[in-house]
């Protein structure tokens, strides 16, 4: 950033500057230049002149996407710059192209949804702005096209990427012959009813006896149920794992907090049963025995069970509640809800330690995010800050329509249909392990990487996410020894425009398969098959794995692969009216999370910073994993920024960190 600034004083209007990288939004940031101009200073378009004197000498990725013109620069008391009180870039501050009014009624359409989403004056964005110069990005994405749908706009979120003008969007849209968009079917079971029969289920065909045997499941009978469906793709995959070993189950997360006192602790354990009381999903069991297919039954009220404990005064309370959190323990998936709580008195200074529990059938990322915040919401009897709660039926319905109509066979048999070896890194082999007994290591990518993953991301107009699946390539075709190999990627799941899915509870994600192919490919050719791939994965983002897994060349039950990545973004709270737990008296002390896979790597993005997150299996150690990351994505980024990854092969970017390559290369053959 400096090196901006100190480009930008050289301007003669620049009387004063500072460039930082903002993020007013979750997920990608931005650079923006607060500028003071001169006395006098009389150029019609001072944004544009100063992007140009910029672009004379800096690459095209260290050029602010937006410039804010000051009369001053904000100071502390101390006379020191106060970052705080920087504004966020108003949509004139990209003002570098002439404004062109949208001229269509879908154009106009979509300029309204810009500007909610993007919080800009819907006056002021033109058809010419572009998406994600304007601060969108992929998380962005999920509510765009949800709030399209609900305009009657069926856009794939590939349109947007392919399409990021607002004219070039809108005109894929109008020419788009598309199909007639799905009616979910309701829910027929009414309030009171006394027998649910067959013509009452929308979702799930199941005869009188079967119905009769899961009502008998639930407490308060059939009064008590709201709702019967099936399960999600992605949900089945869960469901298999839990039903292979109940007790060591890989789908289990837990998380623990500590509250102030009593009085903190009773809030929570009352804004839970809240939680539980609007979301639909957190009343559900999941039920197997003598059905055709696995069904979950919502139940219309479910009381969270809450085990109470006294630690050890002899010996440290924080130590005794993690050592909790390290042991998850067995949860049965056919009693709702699927959550536990155990509260853990610290005898000597009134603190409460909660350990909540859930399982990823009704849980994921997200979700997670969510429930924090809403319970921060009941804490403080602030419930007019809610929205509606969405049925997670809505996305269950949506995705068996999607999934019976789409074209994911056709899709993965061209895809992997001449696979027939799995890729296994570093010889792990064991897919149906317990994440949880395998060591794990959390550690911050540098500084100097993040900011030029970010630069990189940018400049190409990408997501962070695609520079880190190349990278992950690179490391698997060494680890594995081949050129051609096949890695599980964690799929939002969130991306089919599903209308209210970017405030729906639920387990989302999907795994799927990404083969990526690096023999004679340069590594810009190495981003650009990873970005491919991904879009088209996004298509079909909650295609069964199974499916994928039959369309390859691969016989019986062999796996496709044995290493599993995911890029998350954690976002920051927004908004004066946004509460935390913290002003609650509850506090975050840590998670727990696992899969089944012997290899795991997250790269999370926290807004300041990116942050691997690893679980391996003891054959190979984290921390060496974690480095073998670094390097290649300091390779890949290096390439990059010397000749658009033209010159560099991508089977050449370096694995090995210097240190193990010297040993390897010199000192191994000198022995």
């Amino acid at each position: 950033l400096g090196e901006i600034e100190n480009t930008l004083t050289q301007h003669e209007a620049v009387r004063s500057c500072v460039v930082v990288a903002r993020e007013d939004g979750p997920g990608e940031k931005r650079l923006v230049a607060y500028v003071v101009l001169e006395d006098g200073h009389t150029a019609p378009d001072p944004r544009t002149e100063l992007a140009q004197h910029l672009g004379r000498t800096l690459p095209e990725y260290m050029v602010p996407t937006a410039f804010v013109i000051l009369d001053d620069l904000p100071l502390t008391a101390n006379g020191k710059l106060d970052r705080k009180a920087l504004p966020a870039p108003r949509i004139d501050a990209y003002a570098q192209r002439e404004y062109v009014a949208p001229g269509t009624e879908t154009e106009r359409a979509l300029a309204a949804v810009w500007a909610e989403l993007l919080s800009f004056d819907e006056s002021q964005v033109g058809a010419d702005d572009n998406f994600f110069q304007m601060g969108g990005h992929s998380l962005l994405i999920t509510v765009l096209v949800a709030r399209l749908k609900e305009q009657g706009f069926d856009v794939p979120v590939r349109s947007v990427f392919s399409s990021p003008t607002l004219a070039t969007l809108a005109a894929e849209i109008d020419g788009s012959t598309g199909s007639p968009a799905y009616e979910l079917p309701p829910n027929l079971i009414p309030h009171g009813c006394e027998r649910v029969t067959p013509e009452m289920l929308s979702l799930v065909d199941l005869d009188q006896d079967q119905i009769d045997a899961v009502v008998a499941t639930v407490p308060g009978g059939a009064p008590n149920v709201q709702d019967l469906y099936p399960l999600a793709s992605a949900q089945e995959g869960i469901l298999f794992h839990h039903l292979l070993d109940p007790d060591s189950d890989p789908y289990l997360v837990s998380i623990l907090l500590v509250a102030d006192d009593e009085a903190a602790c009773a809030r929570f354990t009352r804004a839970l049963q809240k939680l539980i009381d609007r979301h639909d999903v957190l009343r559900t069991a999941v039920l197997t025995a003598e059905l055709p297919e696995p069904v979950q039954v919502v139940q219309r009220t479910a009381r969270l069970e809450v085990e109470r404990t006294l630690l050890d005064r002899d010996r440290d309370a924080e130590e005794q509640a993690r050592a909790l959190l390290a042991r998850p323990r067995r949860m049965r998936v056919d009693e709702a809800p699927l959550l536990r709580l155990l509260i853990a008195e610290d005898p000597d200074s009134g603190r409460r330690y909660l350990l909540l529990s859930a399982h990823h059938l009704i849980e994921d990322a997200s979700t997670l995010r969510l429930v924090l915040e809403e319970l921060a919401v009941h804490m403080a009897d602030r419930p007019e800050l809610l929205a509606s709660a969405p049925p997670y039926r809505d996305f269950v319905g949506h995705t068996l329509y999607q999934t019976a109509t789409d074209d994911a066979e056709a899709h993965f048999r061209a895809a992997l249909g001449d696979v027939t070896e799995s890729t296994t890194p570093f010889g792990l082999t064991n897919v149906r392990g317990d994440g949880h007994e395998y060591p794990h290591l959390r550690r911050s990518l540098p500084d100097g990487l993040t900011q030029e993953v970010r630069a990189q991301a940018q400049r190409l107009r990408i997501s962070p996410a695609c520079l880190f699946h190349a990278a992950w390539a690179c490391v698997v075709a060494a680890a594995a020894g081949g050129d051609d190999v096949v890695f599980g990627t964690v799929m939002s799941g969130r991306l089919q425009g599903v209308p209210g899915v970017e405030r729906m509870l639920g387990n989302f994600i999907n795994t799927l398969p990404l083969r990526v192919r690096l023999a004679g490919k340069t590594v810009r050719g190495l981003i650009e098959e990873v970005d491919g791939g991904l879009q088209g994965l996004i298509a079909r983002e909650q295609s069964p794995l199974s499916l994928a897994q039959r369309c390859s060349g691969l016989e019986g039950d062999t796996p496709l692969f044995s290493s599993v990545i995911n890029f998350r973004h954690f976002e920051p709270r927004h908004g004066e009216a946004s509460l935390s737990l913290e002003e609650q008296g509850v506090h975050w002390l840590g998670e727990t999370d696992a899969i089944n896979y012997p290899l795991t790597v997250s790269l999370d993005d926290f807004g300041s910073e990116l942050s691997l997150d690893l679980r391996a299996d003891g054959a190979v150690a984290c921390e060496a994993v974690a480095d073998y990351v670094e390097t290649a994505l300091t390779g890949i980024v290096s390439a990059l920024a010397t000749n658009d990854g033209a010159g560099t092969l991508a089977l050449d970017v370096d694995v090995l960190p210097a240190v193990e390559r010297r040993r390897v290369l010199v000192e191994w053959n000198e022995g």
